[in-house]
């Protein structure tokens, strides 16, 4: 029998997550929190520190999903989309910025809440929606408190932004290009 086999996969992301713990901090990693090293070596203590983190990031969850069903999975959907707004805010004030626009103007793109959400199509059956070039399509949701102006340059932007990255990338590092159509619905999240 192997190794696998007896110790359950709990037991074994213990082991891991403790091992390399010990590692990095034998390692001078976390010196400016001044850690006492001799305690390292007991396996004991840090693996009663390694439960009580996650146990009780268990508990926090599950006490959340009781309050509301469902709490949970909307919340880590919306922090995945708020990375994701993130994420374009940053690729569009770091162009802006390139361009040589005014401060204003990037102020405004480094907002993240002045970006739109964006999330892949999907039809009925939950299969997501193909263009015609067989790329996702993506479902931009409105934002009611945003001008349209403001709409109408991020979208600007973004085909500015593409033919630039079209023209200055190597061909085989393109990412296929997505389809972005504008959806009448609201995201729920702004």
């Amino acid at each position: 029998m192997s190794l696998g086999t007896l110790v359950p996969h709990t037991i074994r992301s213990e082991l891991i997550a403790i091992k390399t713990f010990q590692t990095i901090a034998i390692s001078h990693a976390y010196s400016r929190l001044s850690p006492n090293l001799v305690n390292l070596a007991n396996h004991k203590l840090p693996s009663r520190f390694y439960r009580d983190y996650v146990y009780s990031y268990i508990y926090k969850l599950a006490k959340k999903e009781m309050k509301a069903a469902g709490s949970v999975k909307k919340g880590i959907r919306d922090t995945n989309i708020y990375k994701h707004r993130k994420e374009v805010s940053e690729e569009r004030t770091e162009f802006l910025r390139s361009e040589g626009y005014r401060s204003r103007v990037i102020a405004l793109s480094e907002e993240v809440e002045c970006h739109s959400d964006d999330e892949p199509s999907f039809d009925a059956n939950r299969n997501p929606i193909l263009d015609a070039a067989g790329n996702p399509v993506y479902s931009i949701y409105a934002k009611s408190a945003r001008n349209p102006h403001i709409t109408e340059f991020f979208r600007a932007v973004d085909v500015a932004r593409a033919q630039v990255k079209a023209a200055t990338k190597k061909r085989r590092h393109i990412a296929p290009p997505c389809t972005r159509v504008p959806s009448n619905l609201e995201s729920d999240i702004s």
